[in-house]
């Protein structure tokens, strides 16, 4: 079997998704003739998680439900400690007994999450979140959830307790290995970005080092260098993120800035959806950031953000072209149309009620025909 071959049965690509390589590294191809309300990729849970570090009380890390203030669910159950030490009333009812560092929206989830710790939270978690200290003006909330986030990784390595653990374990954090981004890889980071991650990486191992858990720098600046340019965030819109989590297989989807697919939330789960008919053969790409922006804004944004200059067919084509013009007519058909909020999702099919609705903001539109 050839490399690709291997990665291919790694992610679990099945028959409708062929993994290929070319000039700028691997992607993914539609093998079958897809049509809006169609499913690209259906995801298992992330391999790892974080939550916005002021969001921690509010979203479940189960099915990454929020906190919703209207609830009338009792947070006083006798079996579950709440977050009752800060006074505050804004939580959710249900919260770690060992770390109060994570929150539950309900028993069922509180009881899937303590049946799963190699999926979701565990002892050695609660250890390294109670030993976690962030110097105060170091870090952004985006890196302080990426920290957050790879101690769940490195937790569920600690924890492990039985061979069939380690094989689970092995499979996912090879999945991670093999995407992109090497640490010490001076085109895809700057000096500035090397020296954080690096900082980073002296905190990730700061907080497991009291319990004699031991991690090597290397590992753990390799690990944050994949989920700097692989991870996805956890969105309640457009604008607002709950936190980050890695989803590997999806990472494969390269970007466009006229993308034919687009990521869609489900709990703790994502679907990669259609926007727009996909042909045979023909690459399968999402958006990383807003479509509905300039093409001087876009680029700029990618630039800085995920460190490279978009090349695709929308920002390579003159703005006198009438084939741009026509992309443009395109994506602006398929953007979210909701003007109670400002929203820039795309609209996607329900096969359920044949209409189509916002990946993000879930607004329905009942005027859009298939």
């Amino acid at each position: 079997m050839t490399e690709l071959d291997n990665l291919q049965k790694l992610y679990s690509f099945g028959e409708d998704i062929q993994l290929k390589s070319g000039p700028f590294g691997k992607y993914v191809v539609n093998k079958v003739k897809k049509d809006i309300g169609d499913i690209i990729l259906q995801s298992d849970r992330p391999i790892c998680y974080g939550v916005q570090p002021f969001l921690v009380p509010l979203v479940c890390i189960t099915c990454f439900k929020e906190f919703d203030q209207t609830s009338k669910t009792n947070s006083n159950s006798k079996d579950i400690k709440s977050k009752k030490k800060s006074g505050s009333t804004k939580s959710l009812p249900y919260s770690c007994n060992q770390c109060d560092q994570v929150y539950y929206c309900s028993l069922e989830c509180r009881d899937y999450s303590l049946a799963h710790p190699l999926e979701l939270h565990n002892n050695m978690e609660c250890l390294a979140l109670r030993n976690l200290k962030i110097p105060a003006n170091t870090f952004t909330f985006h890196q302080i959830t990426e920290i957050r986030m790879m101690i769940n990784l490195f937790s569920k390595l600690a924890y492990i307790t039985a061979d069939s653990d380690r094989e689970y374990l092995q499979h996912q954090y090879e999945q991670i290995q093999h995407l992109i981004g090497e640490f010490g890889n001076t085109d895809a980071f700057s000096k500035e970005d090397l020296k954080m991650i690096k900082k980073m990486a002296h905190i990730i191992r700061r907080s497991f080092q009291m319990y004699h858990y031991e991690l090597d720098d290397g590992v753990v600046e390799e690990m944050l260098a994949k989920s700097q340019r692989n991870c996805f965030g956890i969105w309640k819109n457009f604008e607002q993120s709950l936190g980050l989590a890695m989803y590997p297989s999806s990472s494969f989807f390269n970007h466009s800035c006229y993308p034919n697919c687009c990521r869609v939330q489900f709990g703790a789960f994502i679907k990669i959806l259609p926007i727009r008919p996909i042909d045979e053969n023909e690459e399968l790409n999402i958006s990383y950031i807003s479509v509905n922006q300039s093409q001087h804004e876009r680029k700029s944004i990618l630039l800085e953000g995920y460190c490279f200059e978009c090349q695709c067919t929308r920002c390579k084509l003159p703005t006198t072209s009438e084939t741009l013009q026509t992309i443009e007519n395109v994506i602006q058909n398929y953007l979210c149309k909701n003007k109670k909020v400002k929203c820039s999702g795309y609209m996607v099919m329900n096969n359920e009620t044949n209409l189509k609705y916002c990946n993000f903001c879930k607004w329905n539109d009942p005027t859009t025909p298939k």
